[in-house]
């Protein structure tokens, strides 16, 4: 037998990949020099490098005006700096992930510090910025700090030191000299240090540190409420109505006019930042909506009105949606009433076009409209475990205020077990007998469920669907049934929030009691 075989050719493996970051051999002048005077800083590594990300990794504090210079050249980093150095100052250059050698990337990890004076300053503050709602921390936030309590600084010039939180929200601004200074958080999304980009929402208020004293803060930053109120959108929904949105929650001292006086319907949206009118005016083109605060407009658009045929389908009866949202599709319990919203106030109910049957037998049934403009159809009835039921409305059961008549529409579900949920009872205690809101919460914090309470003791939640939950009581302070955020222009902070420590479970046909303290801790 003669074997044969052809060789394949292949490059050499070279060796172990390199991970081993590059080594600084020399900084010139040297680190934590004092007495600084130069122009240019170099730093010799024992291979060639380069900056990666720089203007993202690289953060200098104080900030200089103009900004360094930073280069690499083979072996080396340079580092050219502005003659305008202020006098007696301690510089901190941490280049973040920036330093990377050639052929891995690998990082060097570096900080290079220098005064201006004779001496090198080493005390430090550090701390936390948190989101006031969600009580997180959030990467990127920059953390500024002055030497006076000007609050218009914040908005016209840039800090004497900053720092940029980590993924959790921690902080820390080193080599600082002993003092008093004053700190806040702010979103700073153009990154230049100062809050002058409508953008640029997120803020918190000043908080006055004594270094060395202040060991750690929190810096709770908010988004304000916009000053002043304008209308953002108007989306004509369906024949008649349409839903004017504001940019914020419109609540005294602001009233919404018409101004040309036509019949119209309205009904302000839970967060008072969405107004829904209804006018029945086929001959006018347009609506005028004002906003007035304190007897003067401020904002004005016009609203096009479309007449009822103009987007009617075949027979007059329109086409578009009637309904705005029900509550069948994941079944109901005995107790709970089969809820339709309509997309219009309702002027007519005619029972012998709705139909509810029970495992096919046609059932008797009561209804309510609880609201004053007829949108929400209730069905009250009994429903049964595991019963099958169908819902049908026949065309015309429901006539809307612009005459406008439903289609047929039909809803199918199953009466749900009571054992498939669960409950939730807190026993809530560390308040005051003040107003609270309690608020059980998915999560990525959804709302699922809300409590107005005003004592300590026992609040249950029922009917839960297995699932991981979270909680959180919020201090209703104006007591207007939500959470207000806070104001910067009038040093207000945002209303209190507390979250239960930890994960909460709801499991079928199962009771879990919880103890939820509230303890006003840093953490």
């Amino acid at each position: 037998f003669v074997i044969t075989s052809c060789a394949k050719r292949v490059s050499p493996s070279g060796g172990e990949k390199d991970v081993t970051p590059p080594v600084l051999l020399n900084a010139i002048p040297v680190n934590k020099s004092t007495n600084f005077t130069d122009r240019k800083i170099e730093l010799k590594f024992d291979e060639y490098v380069y900056l990666k990300d720089a203007n993202q990794q690289i953060i200098v504090s104080p900030l200089m005006d103009p900004p360094a210079t930073f280069y690499s050249k083979k072996k080396s980093v340079i580092i050219e700096l502005p003659d305008t150095l202020k006098p007696n100052t301690t510089y901190t250059i941490n280049f973040g992930t920036a330093i990377v050698d050639v052929h891995e990337s690998n990082v060097f990890t570096f900080q290079y510090v220098f005064s201006t004076g004779s001496v090198l300053d080493s005390l430090s503050v550090s701390g936390k910025a948190i989101d006031a709602l969600s009580q997180t921390g959030k990467k990127d936030v920059k953390i500024l700090m002055y030497t006076n309590a000007d609050d218009s600084l914040p908005f016209k010039k840039r800090p004497d030191y900053f720092a940029i939180t980590d993924e959790t929200g921690n902080f820390k601004i080193s080599n600082i000299g002993a003092g008093t200074y004053y700190i806040l958080a702010s979103d700073d999304k153009n990154s230049n240090y100062i809050n002058d980009s409508p953008k640029e929402e997120g803020i918190s208020n000043f908080t006055k540190i004594m270094v060395p004293d202040t060991n750690s803060i929190v810096l709770n930053y908010f988004t304000e409420s916009p000053k002043d109120a304008f209308i953002k959108n108007i989306n004509a929904t369906t024949t008649g109505r349409w839903d004017i949105s504001f940019n914020k929650n419109l609540i005294k001292p602001y009233t919404i006019s018409f101004g040309d006086n036509k019949p119209f319907l309205q009904e302000w949206n839970t967060n008072n930042d969405t107004l829904i009118i209804w006018c029945n005016d086929t001959l006018t083109d347009t609506l005028s909506v004002q906003i007035f605060q304190e007897g003067a407009v401020i904002d004005t658009a016009n609203i096009r009105l479309k007449a009822k045929n103009s987007i009617a389908g075949r027979g007059g009866v329109s086409t578009v949606r009637f309904l705005e949202s029900f509550n069948t599709a994941s079944g109901l319990f005995n107790g709970f009433d089969a809820e339709f919203v309509m997309m219009n106030p309702v002027v007519a109910t005619d029972t012998t076009k709705i139909i509810l049957k029970e495992d096919s037998t046609m059932k008797n049934f009561h209804y309510t409209y609880e609201d004053s403009l007829k949108r929400k159809f209730k069905m009250k009835y009994d429903w049964k475990e595991e019963k099958n039921y169908k819902i049908t409305f026949l065309p015309g059961a429901f006539t809307d205020f612009t005459g406008r008549k439903n289609d047929s529409l039909a809803f199918e579900f199953t009466g749900r077990k009571i054992n498939e949920t669960g409950t939730i009872e807190f026993n809530i205690s560390g308040i005051k007998k003040e107003s609270w809101i309690l608020q059980l919460l998915t999560g990525d914090l959804a709302v699922i469920k809300e409590l107005k309470i005003d004592t300590p003791g026992k609040y249950l939640f029922n009917y839960l669907m297995p699932q991981q939950l979270k909680a959180r009581i919020i201090r209703d302070e104006n007591n207007n049934g939500r959470w207000d955020t806070g104001s910067y222009s009038n040093k207000k902070e945002a209303e209190k929030v507390y979250y239960y420590p930890g994960e909460l479970q709801s499991r079928a046909n199962w009771d879990l009691e919880v103890e939820f303290e509230i303890i006003n801790s840093k953490f």
